[in-house]
């Protein structure tokens, strides 16, 4: 291999791999949506309109005098002016790092999460606020998911009200991973999705735990939500 050919070839695998990673950063446009979520292009909107306001699941939009003294008094609380949200969380759980941010080439922020762990339960939880054009697109697509059939007795949606705003919750219990091999204990699964109060922002909250541990687990995710609040319009 003489010297030019050996020079040019190494140039043109510069620019392929520059190429790659300037694609991979460049911002979302109408026909190319952003690609840290993933979201299809198309939402049955049929599915969607099927929901009715009779179904939503009131039951623990409000917590009483009592179990708010109570969850104050050994739980910490998650407050955040800039996502603007509040909600109470077990003190066994304990956050990792600091507050994520997702930036645009423009510089605009358009999503932050937060993201805690209890390690002796292994339990996992995080919540993401999408502050871009998707927002409303990733919460019609969980609509649409919540009608789809349920193929287990274990697998179970529901909607309700968290601080007055719609919610949708998926929640499925897996017992193989992405890999095809045997998760043991088999992990519960759940997904919240709901609007802010301005229909600008879509929030989605990720709860994963063992099964051997989601009665007292999901109880303590469900009293999260009960406690979870807007702190600004």
């Amino acid at each position: 291999m003489n010297k030019k050919y050996f020079i040019t070839l190494l140039i043109i695998l510069f620019l392929a791999t520059a190429g790659f990673f300037i694609w991979k950063k460049l911002p979302a446009s109408d026909e190319n949506k952003a690609t840290y979520t993933q979201v299809p292009d198309t939402v049955q909107t049929d599915k969607v309109n099927t929901i009715s306001k009779n179904n939503i699941d009131t039951s623990n939009q409000i917590l009483t005098p009592s179990e708010k003294n109570a969850a104050a008094s050994n739980w910490k609380i998650y407050s955040n002016d800039k996502l603007g949200i509040r909600f109470h969380y077990p003190d066994t759980w304990l956050k990792q790092g600091k507050d994520a941010e997702v930036i645009n080439l423009s510089g605009t922020i358009i999503k932050r999460g937060c993201y805690f762990s209890d390690s002796t339960n292994q339990t996992r939880f995080s919540l993401e606020y999408s502050l871009d054009s998707n927002a409303a697109k990733i919460f019609q697509y969980a609509k649409s998911q919540y009608n789809l059939p349920q193929n287990s007795s274990s697998n179970k949606n529901r909607i309700f009200l968290v601080d007055g705003s719609e919610a949708i919750e998926i929640s499925k219990e897996f017992t193989v991973n992405g890999k095809g091999n045997k998760i043991n204990p088999p992990l519960r699964i759940i997904i919240v999705d709901f609007m802010d109060k301005n229909k600008k922002g879509e929030i989605q909250i990720q709860f994963q735990t063992p099964v051997t541990k989601e009665f007292e687990e999901e109880n303590n995710f469900q009293w999260l939500l009960s406690s979870f609040r807007f702190i600004k319009d």
